[in-house]
């Protein structure tokens, strides 16, 4: 009874091993969304944990006849090895698991297809006039529900709301905040690690508790509710007004934190080691054009960057 046990529990690690690694390599698929930074670290952990973990990643990647993904495998379990066939020739419940990856994979891509109006990794894009007045921006990988004329639901990733005098007033929300935006004003809302972020640049919004975000103010709010309103910083002011640009302005960032911003615009996943995350970084970047952002990181950062493929590339320490 005791080896039936222990066969038992070693065959049930085996089988998460087996999910664990297809779901990565699925979410590392061409169209997926962009990693957090939370997911990127949590790949660079599950990689570094285990080295049959990297063996089994490679094995998914060889399956889906990804060459770059297999090199990626490689690097990251950190000392080289032959890539193995032997996953081609596995049966239907290797297939499963790719299929359940894929399911997995899906969740962000598929709230952007079916929302009424979205955009893919690198886009910036302005909609069509609102129906009583206004314009609505939509940042990289971001989406947007229309239920209704003055009302605007935002489903992922940031938006920026242009609403002139003349204009009928709008019902903004997301997940948790519902604001009610006055005429003249001009602001903007993140969706963001499990929270909301709303800049006011001109013009105010109100909450139905009475909360009112006036002009250089910011709210952050998250599922117990929001916080109270503060002066925007220099840096919040600065990503609604380069919006259409996607400007961005760090102040002593780590470098961990403005890639998670650069891999936003950016197909694929964009990794970076424990020494180089934690550089710091100071200067304003125009995060529409990654590869420039990144060029100008490496030059003026003791770091490197190494690209396995299109879709898959690490910052490391020089």
């Amino acid at each position: 009874m005791l080896a039936v046990g222990y066969q038992a529990a070693v065959g049930k690690q085996d089988q998460d091993l087996e999910q664990q690694a297809a779901r990565w390599a699925a979410r590392l698929a061409e169209n997926a969304a962009p990693l957090s930074s939370a997911e990127r670290d949590a790949l660079d952990a599950w990689c570094g944990a285990d080295p049959a973990h990297a063996r089994r990643l490679e094995h998914y990647c060889t399956l889906w006849e990804d060459p770059a993904f297999i090199e990626a495998a490689q690097a990251i379990r950190g000392r080289p090895t032959r890539p193995s066939r032997r996953g081609l020739m596995m049966g239907a419940g290797s297939a499963m698991l790719g299929v359940a990856g894929l399911a997995w994979m899906g969740r962000a891509p598929l709230r952007r297809a079916l929302a009424d109006a979205s955009t893919g990794p690198g886009e910036i894009v302005t909609l069509p006039a609102l129906p009583g007045g206004g314009r609505l921006m939509l940042d990289t990988a971001s989406a947007v529900d229309l239920p209704g004329s003055g009302r605007v639901s935002l489903v992922a990733g940031a938006l920026r709301l242009d609403l002139p005098g003349g204009a009928e007033a709008i019902a903004l929300g997301g997940r948790w905040s519902r604001w009610q935006v006055a005429p003249g004003s001009v602001l903007a809302l993140r969706r963001h690690a499990g929270e909301e972020r709303l800049a006011v640049i001109e013009g105010r919004a109100s909450a139905a508790d009475g909360l009112v975000a006036s002009a250089g103010t910011g709210v952050t709010w998250r599922d117990a509710g929001p916080g109270r309103p503060r002066n925007l910083s220099l840096a919040e002011r600065d990503a609604v007004e380069g919006f259409a640009d996607g400007w961005r302005l760090f102040e002593a960032a780590p470098l961990r934190e403005v890639a998670a911003e650069v891999a936003r615009y950016m197909p694929g996943v964009l990794l970076v080691d424990d020494v180089a995350g934690s550089l710091r970084v100071s200067g304003r970047y125009r995060l529409r054009q990654p590869e420039a952002v990144l060029t100008l990181l490496t030059q003026s950062l003791p770091i490197r960057l190494r690209r396995f493929g299109p879709l898959l590339a690490r910052l490391e320490a020089a």
